[in-house]
Formats: C-alpha cells, sequence, structure tokens
C-alpha cells in the first residue's frame, strides 16, 4: 500500500496526541511532578502544530505523491502510549508524593 505525506502526518498527528494525553494523565497521577508533565504536554502540543502547519504550509504535488514513502508500514511503527501500573519510576513518584 503506498503511504502518502498526508498519511505520514496523520500519524505524528496521533503519536503527539496520545502523548500528550499521557503528560495530563501523569501530571494527575503524581503531584509531585505535575509541572514538569505539563510542560511535557505542552511541548507535544506544539510539535503537533509545528509539523502541521510545516506540512501545510509547503505541501506540493511533490510530496503528496504515492512514491514518496511507498514501502513504508506506519503500523509497523505505532507504539502504545499509556502509563504503567507499576515500574520503579511510578513507585519513585508514588514515594516523593508521600503516598
Amino acid at each position: 500500500m503506498a503511504v502518502t505525506t498526508s498519511d505520514v502526518i496523520g500519524f505524528i498527528e496521533r503519536l503527539e496526541d496520545d502523548s500528550s494525553k499521557l503528560y495530563y494523565e501523569m501530571a494527575e497521577k503524581y503531584p509531585c511532578q505535575k509541572d514538569i508533565f505539563l510542560k511535557y504536554a505542552e511541548e507535544c502540543e506544539k510539535s503537533k502544530i509545528l509539523v502541521t502547519r510545516t506540512y501545510q504550509e509547503t505541501i506540493t504535488d511533490a510530496l503528496e505523491a504515492c512514491f514518496s514513502f511507498n514501502g513504508l508500514e506506519l503500523e509497523e511503527h505505532k507504539i502504545e502510549i499509556y502509563i504503567p501500573k507499576k515500574d520503579k519510576l511510578c513507585r519513585r513518584f508514588e514515594e516523593s508524593d508521600g503516598n
């Protein structure tokens, strides 16, 4: 299946949305690190805007030609973004919150 630039941009936008959502959830779950996680979430949102604007401002027929990303399988690059149930990092945040 041919993958267009638009497909790649959409994939990146979804990754940034999912990442931002994760950081907002982590800010709620770990108040001691709230400021840092909120900054990360904001950076994801800024990155998404930057990628989208750059694409919209420079789009040409050459970029959208199906051969641009021929053979690229976006599903192979998909990642699950979630807060782990328990790991060392989570325990450390909980300990620093006094939980």
